[in-house]
């Protein structure tokens, strides 16, 4: 809960702890939640490492990171206008 709640947090260096915390197994994914949450482009690299995490709610919940963080910075696939 603690992880989660560094999401919420406004200081800068709250991502490097997040980001930091990334390399404990025991709240790694929740790490991915919060930078999911705070939406930040620097931990994109990081978090691509554990889409091929042998726990499957880790992969996904980098998976949804990585679609909502590209999406909401602008930097997903874009669709052609017709």
């Amino acid at each position: 809960m603690l992880t989660l709640a560094l999401a919420n947090m406004s200081k800068p260096e709250v991502e490097d702890v997040l980001v930091e915390l990334l390399n404990d197994p025991d709240v790694a994914g929740h790490a991915i939640i919060a930078l999911d949450k705070r939406g930040t482009l620097k931990s994109i690299p990081q978090i691509e490492m554990f889409l091929q995490h042998s726990v499957t709610w880790i992969r996904n919940a980098a998976k949804k990171a990585l679609a909502n963080i590209q999406k909401r910075r602008g930097t997903g696939a874009r669709k052609k206008k017709s």
